[in-house]
């Protein structure tokens, strides 16, 4: 039986229990617009359940809308948000409609080894001393392991692939435009220096930009967008993420208009990176824009060159002082001028010591207060803190057998996506290998962006929707096609 079919026989008793609760509700309300509100909310409810593939275009619509769309504050256990409400809509929906029809879900060899590092995880809860840290990590892996197991069964064709992107990089944009207003319009929210810990509170939800004096012995009070992010350096990874598929879009792309809307939106991509004001981003989105041209993603001709130029030149007026201080001053980037840098040297250092003593299985999963409790004699520390580093702080969270299962899901996840490109190029199809290299290229952004902090703890659904696009793209290889043959 269809898709289509499913849906028709799903939607009237879906949105007759929609509408039959609806009546319920409403007639304890006194505000049409509450109605409104909740009548919308349940058509949407209704359409996700009777088609799942729509709940999963909205999912990514929303992926980052990550604080905005957060109900509960940052330090709530747990956490709810209208990602997870709609993700775990859409995934609900899916497994429905698998079990009405009698097809399996499929969990794919990267996504079963991801399975085994979540499992471990939850072993060393049993020993670490931060359990409540632990549990929202463990959580938070479990919500990324859902995340791409949706994302596996959702996506079928490049079509839809391509559908999902579009519907993130539109928000991500929109995001960026409404952060350049505030930053400029001088919405600034005063963070506490004395509790750094990057948390922020539901009402906080709608500032997109603070002022961090996280180096407040060589540098004033700096001004920094954290977009819908928890954080700067959050905010910078998730957008350098989307440049390589704007690139992907730019390249497949023949209409001029098209092309100009692209190149806008990259703009003002780069544009955020740049005011999120974290050195290890601007060197990020050099090295991700140098990977799209090496790898050839995009061609890069004389005339293309030019214009770049020229428009860099154009917007020098343009680039915030508080850039020139923080980020482009090179003296800043020596340790004499920077606190976070020799902090993050101390961490590392105290990261290897605690990593000799508990080597095997680690401290424990999301561990943020060994840390703190052990260089809290020698330097001042937030209440919670990791080590700054992606390789050193799953090392140290679950041992040299976690670290085996995390770096066994990366390989696998590289060679699916390195192996569909092959076939496809092989078989003449440019424009659905070049999706599986920019999906590759955002997994290289996360690699190298882990060098100087705990990335892949971050709540990067657009990098496990490039992850999960390229996986699915590879296990769903229509029959007629010289790919499923070539296999």
């Amino acid at each position: 039986m269809s898709d289509a079919r499913i849906g028709a026989r799903l939607a009237p008793p879906a949105v007759g229990t929609a509408a039959g609760s609806l009546l319920v509700v409403a007639s304890g309300l006194a505000s049409p617009l509450v109605a409104a509100v909740g009548l919308a909310g349940l058509t949407v409810v209704a359409l996700i359940v009777a088609f799942p593939y729509w709940g999963f275009l909205l999912t990514a619509a929303v992926v980052p809308m990550e604080r905005i769309g957060r109900i509960t504050d940052d330090s709530s256990l747990a956490t709810v948000s209208l990602m997870r409400i709609v993700g775990t809509l859409s995934l609900g929906a899916l497994l429905l409609h698998a079990l009405l029809r009698r097809k399996r879900i499929i969990l794919s060899t990267p996504g079963l080894v991801y399975a085994g590092y979540f499992a471990l995880c939850l072993l060393t809860l049993a020993f670490t001393s931060d359990f409540e840290f632990g549990v929202r990590a463990s959580s938070s892996i479990f919500a990324n392991l859902l995340f791409f197991v949706l994302v596996v069964n959702s996506v079928k064709t490049p079509a839809h692939a391509r559908a999902a992107v579009i519907c993130w990089l539109l928000t991500t944009t929109a995001v960026g435009v409404f952060t350049m207003y505030q930053w400029h319009n001088g919405s600034v929210i005063t963070d506490d220096p004395f509790a750094s810990t990057g948390q922020r509170s539901a009402d906080e939800r709608y500032s997109t930009v603070l002022s961090d004096i996280s180096e407040y012995q060589v540098l004033e009070a700096t001004p920094r967008a954290l977009g819908t992010s928890s954080h700067p350096a959050v905010y910078a990874i998730n957008l350098i993420l989307t440049l390589p598929f704007f690139a992907y879009f730019f390249r497949i792309t023949r209409s001029r208009l098209w092309r100009l809307a692209i190149a806008g939106a990259t703009a003002v991509t780069a544009y955020n990176v740049m005011l999120a004001n974290t050195r290890a981003a601007i060197i990020a989105m050099l090295l991700v824009f140098g990977l799209i041209v090496a790898m050839r993603l995009i061609r890069l001709t004389g005339t293309a060159l030019a214009v770049g130029a020229v428009v860099c030149l154009l917007a020098v007026p343009f680039v915030p002082s508080a850039l020139w201080t923080r980020v482009l001053n090179v003296s800043n980037y020596t340790l004499d001028r920077s606190d976070t840098l020799r902090a993050r040297l101390t961490y590392w250092q105290e990261a290897l010591s605690m990593l000799a003593e508990n080597l095997p299985l680690g401290i424990g999963v999301g561990n943020q207060t060994e840390l703190p409790r052990r260089l809290s004699t020698r330097m001042y520390m937030p209440p919670n803190s990791t080590v700054h580093n992606e390789y050193l702080q799953s090392l140290l969270e679950t041992g040299l057998l976690g670290f085996a299962l995390l770096a066994a899901f990366m390989v696998l996840l590289y060679r699916y996506a390195r192996r569909g490109e092959r076939l496809l190029l092989r078989h003449g199809e440019l424009h659905d290998a070049l999706l599986f290299r920019a999906c590759r290229i955002a997994m290289f952004s996360v690699l190298i962006y882990g060098a100087q902090v705990d990335v892949l703890h971050f709540p990067l659904k657009g990098w496990w929707l490039a992850m999960g696009i390229a996986v699915a793209l590879y296990i769903h290889r229509p029959a007629e096609r010289p790919l499923a043959k070539a296999a």
